[in-house]
């Protein structure tokens, strides 16, 4: 059955007269009668008692009042197709971490939304290793990676910002280990903190199945020692 079967349906119930109905919809009562008989047949069961005049069953107006909604809906419908076709209404689904999503999407929603107040955001939380292999597989629009691989043949990497990862040590914890010296290694430390200067402390550490766990231990690498980690996550 054609939903426009049911347009001509839900107009005849507004005159209940053929006639009427047939001028009024610049159509022949014939083509109007074919309708209302297609929806009939469908659905198996009379709608209207034809004598003495034209009149709903019951049957008919529950059809009635779910081809009301039926066309509501697909009126919405073709608003939205619209607003899809003028790039006015879709949704954008975006990779990050907790932590870099935290930090950044504050800063980029307030003006996207007042341009496309119509699209929807969908927010995926995974590390960086997951949310470059969603992108390759077409899940993502775009993600924000840590040291995304620029190499990579399948997609487009582009360098936004450098991040810097800071290494935080109570002063508590510093004078426990070093004594004295603790306020000529922390005055050392405030360009750059080399870590073989911390080796003695326990540390808090990002796991290195991270991107950002494996910057970090590079740097216990190039310090050329293994740090005591006390514990590990997978996020700070």
């Amino acid at each position: 059955m054609d939903i426009s079967s049911l347009h001509y349906f839900v107009e005849l119930c507004k005159d209940l007269n053929m006639t009427k109905t047939a001028d009024r919809l610049y159509t022949s009562q014939q083509t109007l009668s074919n309708h209302i008989q297609r929806v009939e047949e469908h659905y198996g069961i009379k709608l209207f008692d034809r004598r003495p005049t034209l009149r709903l069953t019951i049957a008919g107006r529950e059809v009635l009042s779910f081809a009301e909604r039926l066309l509501a809906e697909e009126k919405n419908l073709k608003s939205i197709l619209s607003d899809v076709v003028n790039l006015d209404r879709g949704e954008i689904v975006i990779g990050a971490s907790s932590p870099r999503s935290n930090a950044y999407l504050p800063q980029i929603l307030p003006s996207f939304t007042k341009t496309y107040p119509n699209v929807q955001i969908i927010l995926v939380d995974k590390t960086s290793d997951q949310l470059e292999k969603l992108v390759l597989k077409n899940e993502l629009d775009f993600a924000f990676c840590v040291n995304a691989a620029i190499n990579q043949r399948n997609f487009v990497a582009e360098a936004m910002l450098n991040d810097l990862i800071y290494f935080c040590v109570s002063d508590k914890l510093l004078y426990k280990h070093y004594g004295d010296r603790t306020e000529s290694i922390k005055k050392k430390a405030l360009p750059g903190a080399y870590m073989a200067d911390f080796s003695e402390l326990p540390f808090l550490t990002i796991m290195a199945n991270n991107r950002l766990g494996q910057c970090i231990h590079a740097c216990f690498q190039e310090a050329g020692y293994t740090p005591h980690s006390y514990m590990m996550a997978t996020y700070t």
